[in-house]
């Protein structure tokens, strides 16, 4: 297996980048662009890391810890693994919320 990056969630910069219809949270991390995928509470330590070193085989992937959470964040290039609800926002349904029209996005 290979192993994951691993770096304190306070050290990140978050953003949002628009891939495939969906808005993503994303981190620059040396160098490499990676979404978020998935978040563990801290009790499931094992599960976070397995899933990591999973991803890790094909893809450059970084487990952040929080004080209660794990994420998992995997590089942009991956479309193996759906994101979790709260990895993505969907276009369509965040248009239809905020009331902007799709027409005014400039992508």
């Amino acid at each position: 297996m290979s192993l994951p990056s691993i770096a304190p969630a306070s050290s990140l910069d978050i953003f949002k980048f628009y891939q495939d219809g969906a808005i993503y949270q994303a981190t620059l991390y040396r160098g490499n662009i990676l979404k978020f995928v998935k978040s563990y509470p801290l009790a499931f330590r094992s599960e976070a890391f397995r899933f990591s070193c999973q991803l890790g085989q094909k893809y450059k992937t970084l487990l952040s810890h929080d004080i209660d959470v794990f994420k998992i964040w995997v590089d942009v290039c991956c479309s193996e693994v759906d994101c979790s609800p709260e990895a993505s926002l969907d276009l369509n349904h965040y248009l239809t919320d905020t009331g902007v029209a799709a027409s005014k996005i400039v992508v």
